[in-house]
């Protein structure tokens, strides 16, 4: 415990108690239901994966790829995922708000055929 008080400081303590703080903020969202439902799903994909007869696919074998409905709905999971990852550039967003899918902002999924006139 002397050796701890030698060396860091009193700021060192304050700034660990801060940080402490939200990290334990960070703990509290991640235990919601939602967040631990998907995030034991995500954990469960590694052990059901075979990487070893993974390929180097170009944009041709890309698009041939999106014939299978797997990779369809995969691909749709990585869209909404990277729409939600743009929330980490807007640091200035209210708490909750959102702007993924927001119908009011043009970025709503639209159905085939759907016009931009919505």
């Amino acid at each position: 415990m002397q050796k701890i008080a030698h060396t860091y400081t009193i700021e060192d303590f304050e700034q660990l108690g801060d940080g402490l703080v939200q990290f334990v903020g960070i703990a509290k969202k991640l235990t919601s239901p939602k967040a631990l439902d998907f995030l034991g799903r995500a954990a469960d994909i590694p052990a059901k994966l075979d990487l070893s007869g993974a390929k180097p696919v170009g944009f041709f074998g890309a698009a041939f790829a999106l014939r299978d409905p797997e990779v369809r709905q995969g691909m749709g999971v990585l869209l909404e995922m990277t729409k939600g990852l743009s929330l980490l550039k807007d640091s200035g967003a209210a708490e909750g708000e959102s702007k993924v899918a927001n119908p009011n902002n043009g970025d709503a999924p639209r159905s085939p055929g759907e016009d931009s006139a919505g």
